[in-house]
């Protein structure tokens, strides 16, 4: 247990005596945000209201994070969403295909929200993991002696969730309190970026105004179930890092790291069954040397007390 709970806590991608199946499983059952809460190992030290917390968080901070991105643009009066940055013709000179599928473009929005939303969910994920397992001061690990950092570790994880559950409630509001004015805007073809409109929250008049919870919702099974088992499987594999650079190297990285420490334990074992040995060895022969020159005085003794 000293040993595979630090394991656990790190998010290591590979286990002592596990096959690569095994660590696979491991590792996804064990870490996902959402599959972890039932799968995870008995051993694990982030138990089901831990990782419930860890969840709303997720889910507050990338709802906060989408919703920053619409409001920029949707207040800036210099730049849209809709602002094309790459586009890549499939077939545009065919009717067969809906023309939703001729071409893919990729837009401003689409930039920021899997840059600047992306990058930042996902290091808010690891840091709020990392804070609330504390490695470290886990027995068997370098702080282990320091016990009540690990509760210190969780308070911090419930303060930061709950400012970012608030955060993101107050930017739900502000956006379904915009909603309609956007819509109206929009299909009467008006252009107001020289005009700030500033909402107010008594203007949220029905369920219509959360209706882009909808999408954020199709946003986020997609990154549970398709995106995270493809990246993680990639991380997994070490393809990344050829199997030898912190993080990306992967399970082949560990495994290598693994048999080198058990080579140098087998060596130091080794050193240490030949050097008591070698110290057996010479107190016998100190012994031998000792009862042979003890026999060898007797003699002499017998010899001088012999009467002529």
């Amino acid at each position: 247990a000293r040993k595979i709970i630090p394991r656990l806590a790190s998010r290591c991608y590979h286990l002592p005596g596990y096959s690569w199946c095994d660590d696979w499983m491991q590792y996804m059952v064990n870490n996902h945000p959402l599959l972890g809460i039932c799968c995870h190992h008995r051993l694990h030290p982030l138990k089901i209201g831990q990782r419930v917390v860890c969840l709303i968080g997720s889910i507050a901070f990338g709802l906060s994070a989408t919703n920053f991105v619409f409001l920029y643009y949707a207040l800036s009066s210099e730049r849209s969403m809709e602002d094309t940055v790459f586009k890549l013709e499939i077939a545009s000179n065919t009717t067969d295909i809906h023309p939703m599928f001729q071409s893919i473009e990729i837009t401003s929005g689409m930039v920021s929200l899997w840059t600047f939303g992306g990058l930042l969910h996902s290091f808010f994920d690891l840091t709020i993991w990392h804070v609330a397992a504390c490695a470290c001061c886990l027995p068997g690990g370098m702080c282990a002696m320091c016990g009540c950092c690990k509760k210190l570790g969780r308070y911090i994880v419930v303060g930061v969730v709950v400012v970012m559950a608030a955060l993101a409630t107050f930017v739900v509001l502000w956006r379904a309190s915009r909603q309609d004015y956007l819509e109206a805007i929009g299909s009467a073809g008006i252009d107001d970026d020289e005009n700030i409109y500033i909402p107010r929250f008594s203007e949220i008049d029905g369920i219509n105004n959360f209706s882009f919870l909808l999408g954020y919702c199709v946003e986020l099974a997609l990154a549970l179930f398709v995106y995270y088992p493809f990246v993680g499987t990639i991380l997994f594999s070490g393809v990344l890092g050829c199997g030898r650079l912190p993080i990306l190297g992967g399970r082949p990285r560990e495994v290598r790291l693994e048999l080198q420490k058990k080579r140098r334990r087998e060596m130091k074992s080794n050193r240490t069954t030949e050097s008591r040995t070698r110290a057996t060895q010479d107190t016998s022969m100190n012994d031998t040397l000792c009862t042979n020159t003890t026999s060898d005085q007797d003699a002499f003794d017998d010899e001088d007390w012999a009467v002529p």
